[in-house]
């Protein structure tokens, strides 16, 4: 569950295919993966969407990656207070596959160009 605050932390939602990726993904997950990624979000939306490493890391101009155990989930803030959850991986090796940025990239792209 996504606790909400000043700031709140917000699926994104393909509109085109009506899928939201990053909650399709999670909710496949076991309860206590879910639990850590929650926990981080949480603790993102908590503090207002700026928490340091080796909770995020700046990937790519608006795009963080939150870091929640093997899991990385790509985020932007949007309009001051909403943190938008674009894109979600198993991180597998050292190095972020460039293909998965590329993924978050165009879920913002897709954001940005539907709001």
């Amino acid at each position: 569950m996504l606790r909400k605050s000043q700031y709140s932390a917000e699926y994104y939602e393909n509109k085109r295919v009506k899928e939201t990726p990053v909650q399709e993904y999670i909710d496949k997950l076991n309860q206590e993966h879910q639990k850590r990624i929650f926990s981080y979000v949480n603790k993102l939306v908590e503090e207002s969407g700026r928490l340091k490493f080796p909770y995020t890391e700046h990937i790519k101009d608006k795009i963080w990656q939150l870091r929640p155990g093997p899991y990385r989930l790509f985020y932007f803030i949007f309009a001051g207070e909403r943190i938008i959850l674009l894109h979600i991986f198993r991180k597998k090796s050292e190095k972020t596959p460039p293909r998965e940025i590329g993924r978050a990239l165009n879920n913002y792209a897709d954001f940005i160009n539907s709001n």
